[in-house]
């Protein structure tokens, strides 16, 4: 590329536009392409519980493990995870990447704006699953009244249905 004209009026040589523009178009087409699996991209590893609160008729929480059936790693945050009604609105959600509880090493009124990756995964607000592996799962939802019920959970990298069956010990 070669300028003719102060920057303002900077313009490529004719000879050069047009196998600048072949070269471009092909890689706009290219970019589509690449390592599609062709289907979903998390699975359930095993079939979630879904618990029902004894004193919270409304909510509920659902524990599982979500797998990655992609051949790349996929990354998910809490912050990402939505869980969608049988008539596709969004319900109030909540979720965790651990099993259990982690302490937060600052106060949360003075967390750091960007905290690194690791304490994230640490935390359980991201989790980063390698293809094939598997991460530890825990979501909670309201529902808007008692005749509802959860049917999707999207977590971006992709989305799983809510078992419509009570677990065997439905009641936490």
């Amino acid at each position: 590329m070669r300028l003719v004209h102060p920057a303002a009026r900077a313009q490529l040589r004719r000879r050069f536009a047009g196998p600048l523009l072949v070269v471009a178009a092909a890689l706009l087409l290219l970019a589509g392409c690449g390592d599609d699996d062709n289907g979903p991209a998390l699975a359930w590893g095993t079939p979630p519980r879904v618990l029902t609160p004894n004193d919270l008729g409304n909510d509920r929480v659902l524990r599982g493990l979500i797998r990655n059936d992609t051949g790349k790693a996929v990354r998910v945050t809490a912050d990402d995870v939505r869980v969608l009604a049988a008539d596709g609105k969004r319900l109030p959600t909540a979720a965790t990447f651990i099993a259990g509880y982690a302490h937060r090493m600052f106060p949360p009124t003075r967390e750091p704006r960007n905290l690194p990756d690791r304490e994230r995964e640490r935390l359980g607000d991201l989790a980063v699953i390698e293809p094939g592996q598997q991460a530890a799962v825990t979501v909670s939802w309201r529902l808007r009244n008692s005749a509802d019920r959860a049917a999707t959970i999207d977590f971006g990298a992709g989305k799983l249905e809510v078992p419509r069956e009570p677990s065997r010990n439905p009641r936490l």
